[in-house]
C-alpha cells in the first residue's frame, strides 16, 4: 500500500478537496464506499472506512488498498468515531487552543448559544459560533444546514477560527451528533443542559436512550465542567449522573429548594416590550448575580440564566456577563418580536414540540396576566402552529391539546410539510385541539380553533383579527425561509411576512 500526506477529511463526497482522506461509512440508505469513484476523482488521497466498506470499495475500484492507502476500522469501532480523532489529530488538535462552550438539550440551545456568544464577546474574546440558525466565525456569518456539523468538518471549523484569530467558540451539540460521534475529538472548557422534551424518537426510539445521547456530553471525554438547568427531572438525573464537575440551577425557589439546586432564579421582574426582563440569580454562598434577558418569556429567562452561569465558570467577570446579556436584543427566529410598540405583541418561534409549545405560551400567558394588572386591560392569546412532515406523528395531537389549552385562538396551519400529505398533519393537529376545546367548553371557557391550508393565510388572518393589546404567537418554523412542500422549495418567512401584515394592521387602526 502506497503512503499519502493528507491534508483533511471529508465524509461526504462533494466536500472532498484534493488531499483529503475520504470517510467512507454506512448510511441508512447505502455505504459510502459506493462512491469512492467520486472521492477519488476529487483529489482524495486515501480511504478511511469499515471493513464492508473496504470489500465494496476493492470490487469497485482495484487500486484500492494497492495504490490508494486505506485505513480499515476494526469491527466493533464506530468509523465515525476514529474520523472525530484523526480530524483533530490532523488539524493540531484546535478545540485545545480555544475557550470552548457546549450547550445541549431539546429546546433552548440556540437562545442560550447566543446569549453566551454576546457575554464572551463583551469580555473581550473574538469569537466563533455554530448552531441551528448561522454558523459565526469573526465577523462571517453563514445560514446552516444542521445543529452540528461531522466531526471533520467541525475540526476543520475549528481550525479556521485559530486561523482567524477567534478565542472562544459557542456551539449547539444535538443528540444526533453525539450519537453519530460528530463531536469526538473536542473537549469543550464548559457545556451546558437546557431541558429534555418528547423529540426525535423516530431516531432515538425512546427516551431514555434520547437521555442517553444527550448525557454523553457531561462526561470527562467531552468535557472539563458544565452547568445543569433542573427545572426537569432529566436534568437532576444528569445532575447525579454527570461524571465532571457541574453546577446546577432552577428558575424557581419552590424547584430550588426540592432539588436543592446550586444556583436560584430570584426576583424576576415583568417583561418590558422593547426592554425585556430583570432578574438575579443567587448562589450557594449568598453570590447575587444581576441578569437581563431582552426575549419575551420566562423560559428566556431560564436561556440567559444558564449562559450566565456557564460564563462564570468558564471565568468570565460578574460585570461581563451582566452587560454581555443586556447587549443582546433579539435571536432569529427565537421568541423574536417582529411588531412595533403601537402594534399587537407579534412574536415568531421556533417551538416546534408541544413542551415547547406549552414553554411558550405559558410564558406568554404570564405576560398578558402581568399586563392586564398593570393597565386594567385584558387581551387575547393568539397562536398560529403546525407541525413537520415526515417526523415523529404521536406528539401533533399533543402539541394542538397544548395550544387550545394556553391559547384564547388557534390558528391551525402548515409547518413544514415535507413528503407527508398537508392535510393529514393538520388533522392530527385539530384532534387534539378540538378535544381540549371541548374541555375547556365544560369549564366555560371557549377557544376558537381555526385550520388554514395556507400559512400566509393564517398570519394574516390573526393579525388582521387582534387589538393593540392582544399577544401572538407564530410557532413552528422560527427562522426558516424555505417550506418544504412535497419537495418543492416554497419561498415563506413568518417574520416577514407578519411584518407585511402589521404593516396593514397600522395603516387600518391609526
Amino acid at each position: 500500500m502506497a503512503d499519502a500526506q493528507v491534508s483533511g477529511l471529508a465524509i461526504q463526497t462533494a466536500r472532498v478537496r484534493p488531499g483529503d482522506l475520504f470517510v467512507a461509512v454506512a448510511g441508512q440508505r447505502s455505504h459510502g464506499a459506493q462512491y469512492i469513484e467520486q472521492a477519488i476523482h476529487a483529489g482524495a488521497r486515501g480511504v478511511l472506512t469499515d471493513e464492508a466498506g473496504y470489500r465494496i470499495a476493492r470490487e469497485l475500484d482495484a487500486s484500492v488498498g494497492h495504490e490508494l492507502p486505506v485505513l480499515v476500522v476494526d469491527d466493533g469501532h464506530d468509523v465515525r468515531e476514529i474520523a472525530g480523532q484523526v480530524a483533530a489529530t490532523i488539524y493540531g488538535q484546535p478545540a485545545a487552543r480555544l475557550t470552548t462552550a457546549g450547550i445541549t438539550g431539546t429546546n433552548g440551545k440556540t437562545t442560550t448559544t447566543f446569549f453566551l456568544d454576546a457575554i464572551l464577546r463583551t469580555a473581550g474574546h473574538h469569537t466563533g459560533l455554530m448552531g441551528t440558525v448561522e454558523t459565526r466565525l469573526g465577523d462571517h456569518t453563514v445560514s446552516s444546514t444542521r445543529t452540528t456539523v461531522e466531526a471533520p468538518e467541525l475540526q476543520g471549523f475549528l481550525a479556521r477560527c485559530l486561523e482567524e484569530e477567534v478565542t472562544a467558540v459557542s456551539m449547539e451539540v444535538s443528540s444526533h451528533a453525539l450519537a453519530l460521534h460528530r463531536i469526538t475529538g473536542t473537549q469543550f472548557d464548559v457545556v451546558g443542559f437546557t431541558n429534555l422534551q418528547r423529540d426525535h424518537l423516530d431516531f432515538h426510539g425512546s427516551m431514555a436512550e434520547y437521555f442517553a445521547a444527550k448525557a454523553q456530553l457531561f462526561h470527562s471525554d467531552y468535557a472539563r465542567a458544565g452547568v445543569i438547568n433542573v427545572d426537569d427531572d432529566w436534568g437532576v438525573q444528569l445532575h447525579h449522573q454527570a461524571t465532571i464537575d457541574t453546577w446546577s440551577v432552577a428558575t424557581t425557589p419552590e424547584r430550588a429548594a426540592h432539588v436543592h439546586a446550586d444556583w436560584t432564579v430570584v426576583e424576576v421582574g415583568d417583561y418590558q416590550p422593547n426592554y425585556g426582563t430583570q432578574f438575579v440569580l443567587q448562589g450557594p454562598h449568598g453570590q447575587r448575580l444581576r441578569c437581563h434577558s431582552a426575549l419575551p418569556g420566562t423560559v428566556n429567562v431560564a436561556n440567559a440564566a444558564l449562559a450566565a452561569l456557564m460564563a462564570r465558570l468558564a471565568g468570565v467577570s460578574d460585570n461581563n456577563i451582566t452587560e454581555g446579556l443586556r447587549s443582546l436584543h433579539s435571536i432569529p427566529g427565537r421568541m423574536e418580536v417582529v411588531s412595533k410598540p403601537a402594534q399587537p405583541l407579534t412574536i415568531v418561534d421556533y417551538a416546534h414540540t408541544a413542551e415547547a409549545l406549552d414553554f411558550a405560551l405559558s410564558s406568554l400567558r404570564q405576560d398578558l396576566a402581568a399586563r392586564a394588572h398593570e393597565s386594567g386591560t385584558h387581551g387575547v392569546l393568539r397562536v398560529v402552529c403546525g407541525a413537520a412532515g415526515d417526523r415523529d406523528p404521536s406528539k401533533r395531537p399533543e402539541m394542538g391539546a397544548v395550544a387550545a389549552r394556553l391559547a384564547d385562538v388557534v390558528y391551525i396551519a402548515d409547518d413544514d410539510p415535507h413528503g407527508e400529505d398537508r392535510a393529514t398533519i393538520r388533522q392530527d393537529l385539530l384532534k387534539g385541539a378540538q378535544s381540549e376545546a371541548q374541555r375547556q367548553a365544560a369549564h366555560g371557557r371557549i377557544i376558537d380553533v381555526k385550520e388554514y391550508d395556507q400559512r400566509e393565510s393564517a398570519i394574516d388572518d390573526v393579525i388582521a383579527a387582534a387589538s393593540d393589546g392582544d399577544i401572538i404567537l407564530i410557532a413552528g418554523r422560527g427562522h426558516e425561509t424555505v417550506q418544504d412542500m412535497a419537495g418543492v422549495p416554497h419561498e415563506l418567512d413568518d417574520r416577514r411576512h407578519a411584518r407585511r401584515a402589521l404593516t396593514r394592521w397600522s395603516n387600518q387602526h391609526h
